[in-house]
């Protein structure tokens, strides 16, 4: 029986049935090994993952086990870390710090009956574990077309890792299989479109937190400047018309007039949609102005814009 306690004895015997006579007994007790606890577990961590696990059993269904005992093993160095024991058989849980980032350990827990002669007793049950690691940090996009951005970040400061995965939205990951590695470029995107960019760094099959930036591409630009015709020019005003984006994602257009060899005078902004735009304030008479045409995508600190297209008229 599991757990349970043996006395057993041993004499010489000499003859048989009736003649058979037996010596002193020599005895000593031994108690069988105990169940191990079962359903060896890792719940969340939660913060700090990198550096510690936190193991969770359920208690071995001997009733002699009084105390549990862990030990870790780092798979790497295959160097052994401190032993730690619980106090008493109603504790399943142990929270094990000080690990390193990245690292798989092998952790063994005993079910011990300690009340033994000479040894104790006990069953183990063992599982393999992976720390989180380290995180990539300062994710930034440092350039951009309109099918593809860039995108670069700052490696793990410390521990193991075996690469990154790149997610942008899509299905697919972008796995770099190199740690010396920290940008890549994201390809077969949408004109004008943001996504969110995520990277983590990996050890094994663990991924670390992860950090994340908006990137936009930029849009596909403003097709041909149709020429003005007499009625779109005054003496204090050109109206522009264009032939609008293909395919994509866009906000609107700004239409930029600059009077020659003076700087930009005024910035219109139209909706997407709409393919013509005045000056919003009076030009001079005679001035020849340069006016420049671009396709927008989002806004404020996400907003891009595309190539420009540009003509010059004089009101």
């Amino acid at each position: 029986t599991p757990g349970k306690l043996y006395t057993i004895e041993v004499f010489a015997v000499s003859g048989t049935g009736d003649n058979k006579t037996g010596s002193a007994r020599e005895s000593t007790t031994v108690r069988t090994r105990p169940l191990p606890p079962s359903n060896v577990t890792f719940p969340d961590v939660g913060i700090n993952a990198t550096t510690r696990l936190i193991v969770s059993w359920d208690a071995s269904e001997t009733e002699c086990v009084d105390v549990y005992r862990l030990t870790i093993e780092d798979l790497k160095t295959k160097s052994a870390l401190p032993v730690n024991r619980t106090n008493n058989a109603s504790t399943t849980s142990e929270i094990i710090s000080d690990l390193e980032p990245g690292r798989k350990y092998r952790i063994v827990v005993y079910a011990i009956c300690s009340a033994v002669v000479r040894s104790e007793s006990y069953g183990s049950e063992e599982r393999e574990k992976r720390t989180q690691a380290d995180q990539p940090t300062d994710l930034e996009e440092i350039s951009a077309t309109n099918t593809s951005v860039t995108v670069r970040w700052t490696p793990p400061d410390t521990g193991k890792f075996d690469g990154y995965k790149v997610s942008y939205g899509a299905p697919e990951i972008i796995q770099i299989d190199n740690t010396s590695v920290s940008e890549t470029i994201i390809s077969n995107l949408t004109p004008g479109q943001l996504y969110t960019v995520e990277v983590v760094a990996f050890s094994g099959d663990v991924d670390s937190a992860k950090d994340s930036q908006d990137v936009r591409t930029i849009p596909n630009p403003a097709g041909d400047i149709n020429v003005p015709n007499d009625d779109d020019v005054t003496t204090r005003n050109i109206t522009l018309t264009w032939e609008a984006a293909t395919g994509g994602v866009r906000t609107g257009y700004e239409v930029i007039y600059t009077p020659d060899g003076g700087s930009a005078l005024t910035t219109v902004i139209v909706p997407d949609g709409t393919t013509t735009a005045s000056a919003p304030e009076a030009l001079t008479p005679g001035k020849l102005y340069t006016i420049e045409v671009f396709a927008v995508s989002g806004t404020g600190d996400n907003k891009t814009g595309s190539a420009r297209e540009s003509t010059t008229v004089r009101t």
